[in-house]
């Protein structure tokens, strides 16, 4: 075989292995590096100490992200994530747990701290609410 034919081949054996590994890179499910991960009690609490919420435990229910925020209430809901970094859409239609946290550190009655996250424990959106008047505010 002439060597011109066989640089052929090896470019061409090569350029065949990097499409297979490309390939095999944008197949696998890499994490965004701004998912929070909160899997366990102690991980939540921590985080909304981080966020200067002191807490006391919380009423975990079962609950369904929604594919569409179709009230009023719901769009502000979402701008409220969106403005903190949250996209609840990329997780439309998963199984969900929300956390509701009674806020103790503020002189404000009946403020609550809110937590929604996939099964798998991924924070998909945070908030801040008073039961009484039921203006929302950021977590963060």
């Amino acid at each position: 075989m002439k060597s011109s034919v066989k640089k052929f081949c090896a470019v061409c054996l090569i350029a065949a292995a990097a499409s297979v590994c490309l390939r095999s890179l944008s197949a696998a499910r890499i994490p965004e590096t701004d998912t929070v991960l909160l899997e366990t009690d102690a991980e939540r609490e921590t985080w909304l100490n981080l966020h200067g919420w002191r807490v006391l435990p919380p009423e975990r229910t079962e609950t369904r992200i929604p594919a569409v925020w179709r009230t009023s209430a719901g769009q502000a809901w979402l701008g409220l994530q969106h403005a903190q970094g949250f996209q609840p859409e990329q997780f439309a239609g998963e199984n969900a747990v929300r956390y509701v946290y009674p806020v103790q550190n503020t002189a404000q009655p009946e403020l609550y701290a809110e937590l929604l996250l996939t099964a798998d424990g991924i924070l998909v959106g945070a908030q801040v609410y008073s039961a009484e008047t039921g203006l929302m505010q950021t977590v963060l």
